[in-house]
Parts: structure tokens; C-alpha cells; sequence
């Protein structure tokens, strides 16, 4: 069996030389013969450790969101919680946030925990008594409307003012906004000032959780 945590190092040792992180994975994955899933990770969890300080230094505690707007990174966010409470894996990356192994590529379905998990994220950011809250889908996934209409209900429920909606640009739509965005997408975080990692606020014990060398050799 092949002793994974030799590509993580290798791939750690790459990025702090300053390898570009497509070229880095890929010369790792292909050198250890690395399937799609455990390259998802490697991409998702292993940093340099500049990357990594970098991300830490843009992360905030869910008060930050008192008074101000709150920007949602709508699937990111609703996954993560979803597989939380599926009993599903979750690690603790390189730069401090919790991530999953799901992976949409342009596929989403209603499960019975979406609902629960939609709940959970609204309940607590009304808790957190922002100015407004906006939640943002990826129109290209499957199943998009149905999430705002969804959303945007459980919001008027909880009194939390805001939307949802779906956008051909969320990521760019998402950096390009003004307030705390909420998110654990790499290329997200290092465009914006502050970011909320909501799953870890929702009671996931992060402490707790497997680190990608943990993890990675569980995933085929």
C-alpha cells in the first residue's frame, strides 16, 4: 500500500519552492499514480506554508458579522454542513479550514439533510445579527433555483434579510463583494480581506478532525 503522506510532503516541499500549485499537483499525482479523488484532496487541503499563514490572517469568528453583510458561497458552504451531518469525511487543511471530499462538477441533489442543513447556516447567521445576509449559487449546477427558492424561505422564516440567487459568475460575483464572505474555496479566500469558515461555527469540533494525512489514505 502506498504510504501517502510521501506526495503530501513532496507537494508541501514544491509549493514553498514556489511551484505553481496545477504544475505541483500534477507532477505528484503522476509520479504516485494518485486517482481523482486523493488529487482533489492534495489540491483542497495542502498548502505552503505562506499560503497557509496567509489564509489564517483572513479568517474571522462568526461576530464579525454583527451589522455588516454576510456573503455566502452558497454550495461551498451548504456541502460541507450536508456532509457533516451525513457522518461523511471532513479534514482540517493545512490553512486552518474544514473541507470535504465531495465534489459537485456540476451535479447537486436534494438529500434529506438539505433542508436541515439550510436550517442550520440561516439559524445561525441570523444569530450573528448581520445587516443582511446574501446567498450565492452556481447556476450551472443542477437544482440551483429550487436552492434560492428553498433559502430564500427558511430566511423570511428566520427574519434574516437578504436573498438568494444564482449567478453564471459566482466566484467572481462572490469576491467582487462588499461584506464578510463565507467560504473555504482556496481561490476565494486569497482575493478577499475576511472570511468566515461557517461549518466550523455550526459546532464542528475542528480539533478533532483528521488532517489530509489522516484522511487521504482513505480515499480511493
Amino acid at each position: 500500500m502506498l504510504e501517502l503522506k510521501d506526495p503530501i510532503c513532496d507537494l508541501r516541499f514544491l509549493l514553498n519552492r514556489g511551484y505553481k500549485r496545477t504544475t505541483a499537483v500534477r507532477l505528484v499525482a503522476n509520479r504516485y499514480g494518485l486517482t481523482l479523488s486523493q488529487r482533489n484532496i492534495l489540491v483542497r487541503a495542502v498548502f505552503s506554508k505562506r499560503e497557509a499563514e496567509e489564509h489564517k490572517s483572513r479568517r474571522v469568528g462568526i461576530k464579525a458579522l454583527k451589522g455588516r453583510t454576510a456573503i455566502i458561497d452558497g454550495y461551498n458552504v451548504l456541502i460541507t454542513v450536508e456532509s457533516a451531518l451525513k457522518g461523511k469525511l471532513l479534514f482540517l487543511s493545512d490553512d486552518g479550514f474544514i473541507r470535504d471530499v465531495a465534489a459537485t462538477f456540476g451535479k447537486y441533489r436534494f438529500s434529506r439533510t438539505t433542508e436541515q442543513a439550510i436550517e442550520m447556516i440561516v439559524k445561525a447567521l441570523s444569530d450573528a445579527s448581520p445587516k443582511e445576509a446574501h446567498f450565492i449559487f452556481d447556476s450551472q449546477v443542477s437544482f440551483s433555483g429550487e436552492l434560492c427558492s428553498l433559502v430564500r424561505r427558511k430566511m423570511s422564516e428566520a427574519g434574516l434579510k437578504g436573498t438568494a440567487r444564482t449567478s453564471d459568475k459566482a466566484d467572481f460575483e462572490i469576491i467582487n463583494s462588499e461584506g464578510v464572505v463565507c467560504t473555504s474555496d482556496n481561490i476565494i479566500i486569497q482575493k478577499c480581506k475576511e472570511v468566515l469558515d461557517l461549518p466550523r461555527q455550526l459546532g464542528v469540533k475542528y480539533k478533532s478532525l483528521p488532517t489530509c494525512e489522516d484522511i487521504i489514505g482513505l480515499v480511493a
